[in-house]
């Protein structure tokens, strides 16, 4: 197990989170009007299909609205709203100056002033036991002390990597888990701290996450020449977001094909369907 290196996305893929993301109606006269509503939250699993549609494409939302709530439901609830997330946008203020304060989008994907969003999502998560398709991997991966010091969390959130910290700490104390990673080894590509080349957008992340693989990988291979042949070493990365995975694949492959990592078996894993789907691009002879 000592040769395995893990590499994880968080959301949707180790836990199914409760954090919403938050779409801004363009024109909220127009919304007052119709009897719309001006903000309306998505799932982390429903931002992955909406991202690169909301306010460029027609594409529905389904709302129950109560007067002092809204959120999200099946099509078929009874009094579901239907909305046009076409008339929605992202808005977000470490891309944007000029955007009118409290208008965030991810305002619960970053750290707040008094509240760990994270921790807190994450005990929530816990006791609905919202598990994701890699969590038995992911506790595994950390049952064992060496690969728990390899082992990466590469999320599109934007905590900072110590906030997201105290999540894994507690985890370890509530005994779901045995060793902790490294804290350097958590990259939440949309936290402006981490250094440029690892940082990306909430909503396009998936740039920042290659360039993480990529440098692992160079690390990994350095360490895997001194591997027995018959023992090569295993890096993998699961993602349940399309896009990431096809364009790690799609810069890994001409690497791979140039020899770039001869000693590494490398295989990109797909869990947007729930489950896992491997794509392995590279087996050492």
């Amino acid at each position: 197990m000592d040769h395995l290196v893990y590499n994880f996305d968080w959301d949707d893929n180790i836990m199914f989170m409760q954090t919403r993301i938050w779409y801004f109606h363009k024109n909220p006269e127009k919304a007052e009007k119709k009897g719309l509503p001006l903000e309306v939250p998505v799932s982390t699993e429903s931002f992955r299909h909406t991202r690169q549609k909301v306010g460029e494409k027609t594409c529905y939302g389904y709302y129950k609205i109560t007067k002092n709530k809204i959120e999200e439901c099946e099509k078929t609830a009874k009094g579901a709203v239907k909305v046009n997330l076409k008339d929605y946008m992202i808005l977000d203020p470490e891309r944007d100056d000029s955007l009118v304060c409290g208008r965030n989008s991810f305002r619960e994907f970053r750290d707040g002033e008094e509240v760990n969003y994270f921790l807190e999502d994450l005990k929530l998560s816990l006791k609905n036991k919202a598990f994701g398709p890699c969590w038995d991997d992911f506790v595994q991966c950390l049952s064992n002390k060496k690969t728990a010091a390899n082992m990466t969390i590469i999320t599109a959130r934007g905590h900072s990597p110590k906030a997201m910290y105290q999540g894994l700490k507690y985890l370890k104390e509530k005994g779901y888990i045995k060793y902790l990673p490294k804290m350097r080894h958590v990259f939440p590509v949309s936290y402006q701290g981490l250094d440029e080349k690892f940082v990306g957008t909430a909503d396009n992340p998936s740039d920042a996450k290659k360039n993480i693989i990529i440098k692992s990988l160079d690390v990994y291979q350095e360490e895997a020449e001194d591997c027995p042949k018959n023992q090569p070493r295993e890096f993998g990365f699961s993602d349940d977001d399309h896009k990431t995975i096809e364009t790690i694949k799609d810069e890994l492959i001409p690497l791979v094909a140039e020899g770039r990592w001869p000693n590494l078996k490398i295989s990109l894993y797909f869990t947007g369907n729930k489950e896992k789907e491997e794509i392995l691009l590279n087996q050492p002879a």
